[in-house]
């Protein structure tokens, strides 16, 4: 990829099957590198206008940091993975989705669809529970596909790769679903794993070396989730939350994820039947849960005792048949007439 000041620069790529691609640019490259050392173009597909992220390595970023294009390398790597594994026109949408991609150019890239989502930290404590359940169920949905594939992602929480949110951010939200990203650093199950540190990083991970396992992303994961419910902040969590803060129905979901020993977490298929098997995981913050549920308690019991069983109906009046009252005001008159012809006589 070589960016010109033309804004109706054509991009030449690959997509994820290796088949050619092009795109069009419609900005001009930026002046200055984008979020940290990545810069960012968009394209679009002129028969569709589908817009896409371009995200690649500058040239002087590139020379002053060549683990960089290390890291886009890999994150290449993943794309084509897990699409050639899930299939592209079965890909969930929870994981970032490689479109296409140049890692023999000056400047080599990789492109996204344009998300418009937020980080997920940004909606920690503030999510209705409805909203809750989403979330948790598209995460780990997401989880369970990415470890079909065979790929640990080791970054949920912390800063993501290329395919991340611009600020970063490996795990996003859009109001209807996660979308995970941040493949630069993820690994194929049983590969040496780069170091991830506390408390995001499961103990496992908190040195370098260690193969890859599902089990370090459900550690990740869990905590997430604990902090989206939660509102809590994690940073000092080094062993793990206190499950008792959240209430019972998350202390039942995050059951033995925060194990020390990997293989002894549930899985992420695990997790999606617990979800569907489990309430809906009450926010609690500052101990509110149980006053909340007591609430609830108090309002459910107002609505019995005014909306109650169904009554049933008063028996209907009896009504006197209209022929025996006239028969009855016949027998009146008559007996009228028959006393006062008896006074005359």
């Amino acid at each position: 990829m070589k960016p010109t000041d033309h804004t109706t620069e054509r991009i030449f790529l690959l997509d994820p099957y290796g088949k050619p691609l092009s795109l069009t640019a419609l900005d001009s490259p930026p002046l200055e590198p984008g979020t940290g050392p990545f810069a960012e173009r968009t394209l679009v597909r002129r028969t569709t206008g589908e817009r896409f992220t371009m995200r690649y390595v500058p040239r002087a970023a590139g020379a002053s940091d060549p683990g960089l294009y290390a890291l886009l390398e890999n994150e290449i790597r993943i794309g084509v993975r897990l699409t050639r594994r899930l299939g592209a026109q079965t890909y969930p949408d929870e994981l970032a989705r490689l479109v296409a991609y140049d890692a023999d150019g000056e400047e080599p890239c990789v492109v996204f669809p344009a998300y418009s989502d937020e980080p997920a930290a940004a909606f920690a404590g503030q999510l209705l529970l409805d909203q809750q359940r989403a979330f948790q169920v598209s995460l780990f949905r997401g989880l369970d596909a990415l470890h079909r594939a065979g790929v640990v992602h080791g970054g949920i929480g912390g800063i993501g790769g290329l395919d991340g949110h611009a600020d970063g951010a490996a795990v996003t939200w859009d109001g209807d679903r996660v979308r995970m990203g941040g493949f630069g650093r993820a690994t194929l199950r049983g590969e040496a794993a780069p170091p991830l540190p506390a408390p995001w990083g499961a103990p496992e991970r908190r040195g370098s070396g260690h193969p890859a396992h599902p089990g370090s992303d459900i550690w990740s994961a869990a905590l997430l989730v604990f902090m989206i419910a939660t509102g809590k902040r994690v940073e000092a969590m080094d062993h793990g939350p206190d499950l008792d803060v959240g209430g019972p129905a998350l202390r039942n979901l995050l059951q033995q994820a925060f194990d020390p020993e990997e293989r002894s977490r549930p899985t992420a298929a695990a997790m999606l039947a617990r979800l569907r098997a489990e309430p809906l995981v009450l926010a609690a913050q500052d101990g509110t849960d149980q006053r909340f549920a007591e609430g609830l308690r108090r309002y459910d019991a107002e609505v019995a005792r005014r909306t109650g069983p169904p009554q049933p109906p008063p028996p209907p009046a009896r009504r006197f048949p209209l022929r025996w009252a006239l028969i009855g005001l016949v027998l009146v008159i008559g007996g009228l007439v028959a006393a006062g012809l008896i006074a005359e006589l």
